[in-house]
């Protein structure tokens, strides 16, 4: 029986071809049945169910002699998906930086099949972090017919980009034997909204 093999789509698997060895005397002719199936990623057999010689519409079958039939294999190889958070960049702006598309790469899901994501990553001050998250597959999606793999983007909040300049008061008195203090200020340049300079 023959063998067959391709990556999972979701469909069955069959191979109804043969090959043999040995010949037929002239005007005869081998007519042989195949049978297997697989559909989920893995491997299977394809065997042979049946078999006769056939000379016209004559049976001819016990004038030869059969050794016992080989089977073939079937081979469904799993689908490499890629599952990807997006990154993102920003100029801090007292929020936090999140992102929550996901990008699916490879063969990706067979159609019909997929996930559901949840994404937490979030960057709120200057830095980076992994924009993380999780999946769930969706109902009739199997895990065994795919090799996931997990990619974070970077979620990267930069300086905020208005500089402030801070000018303490000055302050004038005449002698009077007491210390003469100064506490307050001025600045130029203005602040992300919602905070304080202090």
């Amino acid at each position: 029986a023959d063998s067959a093999s391709k990556t999972y789509d979701g469909t069955a698997l069959t191979a109804s071809g043969y090959t043999y060895t040995g010949s037929l005397a002239a005007g005869d002719t081998l007519v042989v049945t195949v049978g297997g199936s697989i559909t989920d990623a893995g491997t299977g057999v394809s065997t042979v169910t049946s078999y006769k010689v056939m000379r016209g519409d004559v049976d001819v079958t016990s004038n030869y002699t059969f050794g016992a039939s080989i089977d073939g294999t079937l081979t469904i190889d799993k689908r490499n998906v890629t599952l990807t958070s997006a990154s993102g960049s920003k100029e801090y702006d007292a929020s936090s930086l999140t992102n929550n598309s996901v990008a699916i790469s490879g063969d990706g899901f067979v159609d019909g099949q997929g996930a559901s994501f949840n994404v937490t990553g979030s960057q709120l001050d200057v830095g980076s972090s992994e924009n993380t998250f999780s999946y769930t597959l969706n109902d009739g999606t199997n895990a065994d017919n795919y090799n996931i793999t997990v990619e974070t983007g970077t979620l990267t909040v930069t300086p905020y980009a208005e500089v402030i300049t801070i000018t303490a008061d000055s302050a004038s008195k005449t002698y009077d034997g007491t210390a003469l203090a100064a506490s307050g200020y001025t600045y130029t340049g203005s602040l992300a909204a919602g905070d304080t300079l202090v």
